[in-house]
């Protein structure tokens, strides 16, 4: 890749980037395409991201991605939102152009097509369980409302937070079927047990020491399970799942079809879908 004065810029905005896969698969599709465009990650503060996003504006910049802790807090600063966000609260893609300043989120696009491609089956009517209500919870359901899903069923350990997740989607998809449920609750097991797509948006099973999200004894041949995580490649969750006889995935694909329609956003050019999941693949499990 060749950087020079004709150069289109687009990125990462976060608090903390360092750890960040997205440059890399990003950059092998410019690579492979011969497009003349570069990828940077950006580390800005939070007190900083007003000056952020007008700099970035400023300097000519495509694009960018938006990570936390500033997902939310840009929207201030949008000229104009797309629907899924506008229902989701949340932005994870920036387009830059004369006109505005656009904000998109592709985390709930990127998890309906990675649920396509782990279990070929799609959303619409099938009754989902969500364990969490953060960010990722909030693309999970509001796109399982989206694409039609029968039911979908929320808990988190913040009952608050996840009866304010099912009240706003409620709010803006009149047709849907949600509810918060309490953890641990005769709901939540029944949900469990009733579901057809059971997904963890929680940070629990990064980490060897973390427990299991849900008791596993709820759970049973037939179900499918998706775990947001994709660093380790199988959680504690998905182990125990496939045991029972339930099919897993985890968050890997969701991660590449986001940045995929950010790509296709930016530059109105669908990426090489294998060149960008070769590249991901390698450099999150290293090569195994």
């Amino acid at each position: 890749m060749e950087i020079d004065g004709k150069t289109e810029k687009v990125g990462l905005i976060g608090h903390p980037v360092s750890h960040s896969f997205s440059p890399v698969m990003h950059n092998a599709a410019f690579e492979f395409l011969k497009m003349n465009y570069v990828y940077t990650a950006f580390d800005v503060k939070p007190e900083s991201i007003r000056e952020a996003v007008q700099g970035l504006s400023a300097l000519g910049f495509k694009g960018v991605n938006v990570t936390v802790p500033h997902k939310e807090s840009v929207i201030p600063f949008m000229d104009s939102l797309s629907d899924e966000a506008k229902i989701i609260g949340a932005v994870n893609t920036i387009k830059f152009s004369d006109e505005e300043i656009k904000g998109y989120n592709t985390d709930a696009y990127g998890f309906s097509a990675a649920i396509e491609k782990a279990f070929s089956i799609k959303l619409e009517g099938k009754k989902i369980f969500v364990i969490g209500a953060g960010g990722g919870a909030k693309a999970v359901a509001t796109q399982s409302a989206i694409d039609g899903a029968k039911k979908i069923t929320v808990t988190d350990i913040s009952e608050g937070k996840a009866e304010q997740l099912t009240n706003n989607i409620r709010k803006n998809i009149c047709s849907v079927q949600i509810e918060a449920v309490k953890t641990e609750s005769r709901e939540m097991k029944n949900a469990v047990e009733d579901a057809d797509i059971i997904i963890n948006a929680t940070p629990l099973g990064m980490k060897d020491k973390d427990p299991i999200p849900i008791d596993t004894n709820l759970i049973g041949k037939g179900q499918k399970i998706f775990d947001l995580i994709y660093n380790p490649k199988e959680t504690k969750l998905m182990k125990e799942a496939q045991m029972k006889g339930c099919e897993v995935s985890n968050g890997l694909m969701m991660l590449l079809y986001q940045g995929m329609k950010s790509f296709e956003i930016w530059t109105g050019i669908r990426p090489p879908e294998e060149v960008m999941k070769k590249k991901l693949e390698s450099r999150v499990f290293g090569g195994k």
